[in-house]
């Protein structure tokens, strides 16, 4: 039986600093999204994939680690359409996050689907988990395939583990996104100036930095969300609904926060446990979106946000 090898907290942590600054220093290289996914099976035998969606660009970017090519593309001709996983992605709005499949579809159901017998099975495999990523503009999803031979089902602990690697992988496809939309040449520098303001180092920046609608940061990004204190560099660039709503529509900065959280799917009880205010005062911010944004309802709001940031 295959398992992943066993490493400590702070060799793992060490390990996603030498994957996030891979994925920093090659973002622009053409086959990122392969050497990246056979540094992954070093880590976690499995049959992995990237799914890489930009909705401004009707595109999709399919890449795969130990996939045979006939599999691949009968996977993207059909199977993908009948995968229980992707429905259960959208059903229950599994958007942002690291996700063990048999937590999240029946299994009774799936062992006996079309899309297990006949695309998963005969390959050996049974076992799922993914990273999901949801961007204003697209959807980015990285599947793991394995079977009772690769160690099973997989864990928590390796969901939470992988999940460190989600922000980093984020960052880096967007920032092809911006490379195929302003045709870059090289990837942005920026520094912090003596004010604290990101500071562009070279034209990539420059233009980043004149369009309104992102909110281009430093280029150290820390691990501090997981409890950790190292540092790893990149630049981090950020498609911000928020920014969007309040440079190009005017809403207030309150009022562009419950917006894009309204927007990444969050109902108005989560939005107000988020930003630590009552169910009464996300109404009222709701109310005052809706007249200045003349929509009649809140659900217009993710197809202006597309809209806007075409």
């Amino acid at each position: 039986m295959v398992r992943s090898r066993r490493v400590s907290e702070a060799q793992w942590t060490r390990r996603v600093l030498e994957l996030a600054t891979f994925l920093a220093e090659e973002a622009l290289a053409p086959d990122l999204f392969e050497r990246f996914l056979a540094m992954l099976g070093s880590d976690l035998p499995a049959t992995s994939a990237v799914l890489d969606y930009d909705s401004h660009e009707q595109r999709t970017e399919f890449v795969t680690w130990r996939l045979e090519l006939d599999a691949m593309r009968a996977y993207s001709e059909h199977y993908h359409s009948i995968n229980p996983f992707a429905f259960s992605i959208l059903a229950n709005r599994l958007y942002n996050g690291t996700y063990i499949g048999s937590q999240w579809v029946d299994q009774w159901a799936y062992l006996r689907s079309e899309y297990y017998n006949e695309f998963v099975r005969p390959r050996g495999e049974r076992y799922f988990m993914a990273i999901s990523l949801s961007h204003p503009d697209g959807r980015t999803g990285v599947p793991f395939y394995r079977g009772d031979s690769e160690g099973g089902d997989f864990t928590r602990e390796e969901a939470r583990r992988f999940d460190m690697l989600r922000p980093f992988l984020g960052n880096t496809v967007l920032l092809r996104r911006l490379h195929r939309r302003y045709s870059l040449t090289s990837l942005p520098i920026i520094k912090d100036d003596d004010r604290g303001k990101p500071d562009p180092c070279n034209d990539a920046a420059e233009t980043l930095l004149s369009d309104g609608r992102l909110d281009v940061q430093s280029q150290q990004v820390s691990l501090a969300s997981h409890g950790f204190s190292e540092r790893v560099v990149l630049p981090r660039v950020t498609l911000e609904p928020s920014l969007i709503f309040r440079r190009r529509y005017g809403l207030s900065k309150r009022e562009s926060e419950v917006a894009a959280l309204l927007c990444d799917g969050l109902t108005y009880e989560e939005v107000a446990s988020r930003l630590s205010i009552s169910h009464h005062t996300v109404n009222s911010h709701v109310k005052s979106i809706l007249r200045k944004l003349n929509l009649t309802s809140i659900r217009r709001l993710p197809l202006l946000l597309r809209e806007t940031s075409r």
